[in-house]
């Protein structure tokens, strides 16, 4: 007869070996803190990062090791041996062992949770008090609220935008790149002045000018020509554009017409060919229409020798097939 109790034994044997097979991690709690490595500082994610590094090449490197896989095997068979000679109540030791670790796990990480409930607490409570301390040493008049604060930094703007319109209208700090000078002549762009004149009467100008100038040059009148040329120089530095050169000007007019009959050549050329294009449509729709009005006609034709046929007979009714008796 078959002891009960021992094939129990033996079974019990076997399922804690095969339990011992399996890793601890599996069904054991990790007491450690996991967090993520985004979620920290720069140096303790850098620091993390080397750890797991360091950690990745040693169980590699174990997991490589030739003499690493005998020497789990030699434990394994140790253990099993071990296991077999164990007595009646070994297997329950074990397991009620197994159980009072896992207790004593578990109500250490409790512990260990309702401390750090307690210093968050602490901590809330004591931001808390120095924040009611803060805002009582807060002197009068000091903006509390963050809407307080927003309008207190938009008073501020204003002020700033106050002095910065003071100083400009007081010209400190400033620099102009033109020069608004008395020349007895109406500045270019204000209300009243006269328009821009053309290429044509700045020739003519010029012309007048080289004149004048040739003709103090002559009676040498100094005076004369340091005036133009102060009257110029006045003009160049107020920003205006002075046209007092008649070979430029010249050149340039010249330049205007040749591209002024430049593009009145394409515009023709373009009328021209637009033109061309347009008669030749119209003859194709005049061709098209033609031909549609002969298809139209010999269809008429048609239906009309049809009407004129006879069953039975070949070619058209001439006349009556009996011709009619004349009357008496």
């Amino acid at each position: 007869m078959v002891d009960m109790a021992a094939a129990v034994a033996g079974h019990c044997r076997f399922f804690d070996y095969l339990a011992d097979l399996v890793d601890p991690k599996f069904y054991h709690a990790d007491d450690r803190e996991h967090i993520n490595p985004k979620y920290m500082k720069h140096a303790e994610r850098a620091a993390t990062k080397r750890a797991f590094k360091e950690q990745y090449k040693q169980n590699k490197r174990a997991k490589l090791d030739p003499d690493a896989a005998a020497r789990k095997a030699r434990n394994a068979k140790e253990g099993g041996e071990g296991a077999d000679k164990q007595p009646k109540g070994a297997a329950d030791n074990a397991k009620q062992w197994r159980q009072e670790q896992l207790g004593k796990k578990l109500k250490a990480k409790q512990q260990q949770q309702q401390q750090q409930q307690g210093q968050k607490q602490q901590q809330q409570q004591q931001d808390a008090a120095q924040k009611r301390k803060q805002q009582q040493q807060q002197p009068e008049g000091a903006p509390a609220t963050k809407k307080a604060k927003g309008e207190q930094q938009q008073q501020r703007q204003q002020q700033g935008q106050q002095q910065q319109q003071q100083q400009q209208q007081q010209g400190t700090g400033l620099a102009f790149n033109k020069l608004q000078l008395d020349t007895g002549r109406p500045v270019p762009g204000r209300k009243g002045s006269k328009a821009k004149p053309s290429k044509a009467e700045a020739l003519k100008a010029a012309e007048d000018k080289q004149a004048r100038l040739a003709d103090a040059a002559a009676r040498q009148d100094k005076e004369a020509i340091a005036a133009e040329a102060w009257r110029a120089a006045l003009a160049r530095a107020s920003g205006e554009r002075v046209l007092d050169d008649p070979k430029l000007l010249r050149r340039s007019l010249k330049k205007e017409a040749q591209e002024k009959a430049r593009k009145a050549k394409r515009w023709a050329e373009r009328n021209s060919a637009q033109q061309e294009q347009q008669k030749a449509r119209q003859d194709k729709r005049k061709d098209n229409l033609a031909a549609r009005s002969a298809v139209k006609l010999e269809k008429k034709k048609e239906r009309r020798d049809k009407k004129l046929l006879r069953a039975g007979f070949e070619g058209r009714k001439a006349g009556f097939i009996s011709a009619p008796k004349a009357k008496q």
